[in-house]
């Protein structure tokens, strides 16, 4: 999916881009950022120290923000249902 979001075949709207570590990229976050949405994006572990890049800093920073985070655990929640079936 982030390959299709950076050519440009998936159109996105909203005010947060709310991904996991899979999408921590700087192509993927300067693009989400030229379409107006701030990006929300965990990052991966090997940058968490020293965050360097200004992009991956932002995308950390909203990704922390309490109001964002809220949204991002009902959305894992509502994944981790599905991926165990449906079980609670």
């Amino acid at each position: 999916m982030a390959k299709e979001i950076i050519e440009g075949g998936i159109e996105l709207n909203g005010e947060y881009f709310i991904g996991d570590k899979a999408y921590d990229s700087i192509e993927l976050i300067k693009e989400i950022e030229n379409r107006g949405i701030k990006p929300a994006i965990k990052v991966k572990e090997t940058f968490r120290i020293d965050v360097k890049d200004e992009r991956r800093k932002r995308a950390k920073r909203y990704s922390e923000d309490e109001k964002v985070y809220k949204e991002r655990n009902r959305i894992e929640s509502v994944f981790g249902n599905v991926k165990r079936g449906g079980r609670d």
